[in-house]
């Protein structure tokens, strides 16, 4: 008797295993990471001075912090007056990607002449 309880504490166990698996494998991460910018999403820059660009994180649901994933496309040219855009982007390890935030960068001449 006490053989026959134990035999189905294994398959009672077994089977709980089993549903678990099967449940933890049919799972799918359908979420996508959010992308928060950091500081202001339009930016004046003088003209011939290094640009420090704030950045942005990004978390998601399932991974957490993947702030290091984020992948940064442009870059700003100081040497240069005009508009850019810095466009982020991220994908969480399911393979979602988050809806793209962007960063204008005026890059101005502080300078001015006047004339007398």
């Amino acid at each position: 008797m006490i053989r026959s309880q134990q035999i189905t504490k294994l398959v009672t166990a077994g089977v709980l295993a089993l549903l678990v698996a099967l449940f933890s494998c049919q799972q799918v991460d359908e979420t996508p990471p959010i992308l928060i910018l950091k500081g202001e999403d339009t930016v004046k820059q003088i003209l011939n001075v290094a640009y420090v660009d704030g950045g942005a994180s990004a978390t998601d649901e399932t991974d957490g912090n993947i702030t290091n994933n984020i992948f940064v496309e442009n870059t700003v040219n100081v040497d240069r007056v005009g508009f850019y855009t810095i466009t982020y982007k991220v994908l969480d390890n399911g393979g979602n990607e988050a809806v793209p935030i962007h960063r204008v960068v005026e890059v101005y001449n502080q300078a001015r002449k006047w004339n007398s």
